[in-house]
């Protein structure tokens, strides 16, 4: 297996974080799925690329991911932000929505649901470019 190591690359608006100081914009890659929702990325959606492993057999591959399904992969479910999941000795609660829209929530959790556009819900950060 050769190694996957993409360069960081963003689609749509550039948010100010630290996992996008050395990222290059590419094009939004429109009609393909998230590598972590049911959605296809649309036009005005933003996000990053993601290295998805397979066993079977086994390969490395590079797909877009939603930045809302990105931030929900790396910082947990709303449960987990509010405190209210197995961390804290709860039970876990159930939640049917898709990884993008518990990802919006976390984002409104943290403070920050200014920064999602009336639109479509995606992310917009005051230090985007």
């Amino acid at each position: 297996m050769s190694d996957v190591t993409p360069d960081p690359l963003y689609f749509g608006r550039r948010w100010d974080a630290p996992a996008f100081d050395d990222a290059r914009r590419g094009p939004t890659p429109v009609g393909t799925d998230c590598g972590l929702c049911p959605a296809p990325i649309a036009e005005g959606d933003d996000g990053t690329w993601q290295v998805f492993l397979t066993a079977d057999p086994m390969t490395a591959e590079v797909r877009p991911v939603h930045l809302e399904c990105w931030l929900r992969q790396g910082l947990d479910s709303p449960a987990h932000v509010r405190g209210e999941c197995s961390c804290a000795g709860l039970p876990e609660p159930e939640d049917d929505r898709t990884w993008r829209e518990q990802g919006r929530e976390v984002i409104r959790l943290l403070g920050h649901g200014d920064w999602l556009d009336d639109d479509h819900g995606s992310p917009r950060h005051p230090g985007s470019r």
